[in-house]
């Protein structure tokens, strides 16, 4: 029989608040080598010798879900990073589409953390029939999960596993390509309690369908050598951690 978890979380972490960096890391940022940056729409780790994002952590609360279709936006330099680690929208061939972690869907309840969504320290280099394929599919499901749920955590980044291969990287940008990327999320279910699940795809042409792709986020952390959500009480990740598949609704 599945366990349930009831762990009393303060109503204002799943609700209504202000943007504010330090909320979208409230249960914790995946420790790493990498620069910290803070936006008001996500925090990010940068892996400055990979020129990505190794992780992007947001909370995405339902009032922020967009009712209408965006507008375009434009790719910039984040001039938060020293000139020798920024990358720009001509370093990306057409070869690979330039994929936001943090999506500009999610963001998109303000113009400052829309805008914020084009920084190139949020980009990643992506297979495009991922990208406009099962990726966006992804993505859209979040959305959708975090409106009925009344909100969650999300945390989305590359994995580079060259363990087959040698390193890709894109001409001489010093921009490398993931092999993976992988999305986590934490969300407080109507019972009161705390669950938390994922999905990793390899960076290609997908050939099944999402459900595929799920993992529980134990096995996204021992991919990626990231300790998420570490601020829970340990026994409480070391349930949720574990559930498998996506949960219903999803």
């Amino acid at each position: 029989m599945k366990k349930l978890l009831f762990v009393f979380v303060p109503l204002f972490l799943l609700t209504g608040y202000t943007p504010d960096p330090e909320a979208h890391i409230r249960f914790g940022a995946p420790a790493g080598s990498g620069r910290i940056l803070k936006k008001t729409g996500y925090v990010l780790m940068y892996g400055g010798s990979k020129k990505n994002p190794l992780w992007v952590s947001y909370h995405l609360k339902k009032g922020y879900i967009p009712q209408k279709a965006l507008k375009n936006g434009t790719f910039k330099q984040d001039k938060a990073l020293p000139p020798e680690l920024r990358t720009k929208r001509g370093d990306y061939p057409a070869r690979y589409d330039r994929c936001p972690m943090a999506p500009a869907a999610d963001l998109s309840y303000s113009d400052k953390t829309f805008e914020e969504a084009f920084l190139m320290s949020n980009v990643c280099p992506m297979e495009p029939w991922l990208k406009r394929g099962l990726w966006k599919e992804a993505e859209a499901k979040v959305r959708n999960f975090a409106q009925s749920q009344g909100g969650a955590f999300v945390i989305t980044g590359p994995v580079f596993d060259y363990k087959k291969g040698a390193k890709k990287t894109i001409g001489s940008t010093g921009i490398y390509v993931p092999t993976h990327f992988y999305k986590v999320l934490l969300y407080q279910s109507s019972d009161g309690g705390m669950h938390a699940f994922g999905l990793i795809m390899e960076n290609k042409k997908p050939d099944k369908k999402l459900s595929a792709y799920s993992a529980s986020v134990d096995e996204i952390e021992k991919i990626t050598g990231f300790d998420f959500f570490a601020e829970l009480p340990a026994k409480v990740q070391d349930i949720i951690e574990k559930e498998k598949g996506f949960p219903p609704g999803f």
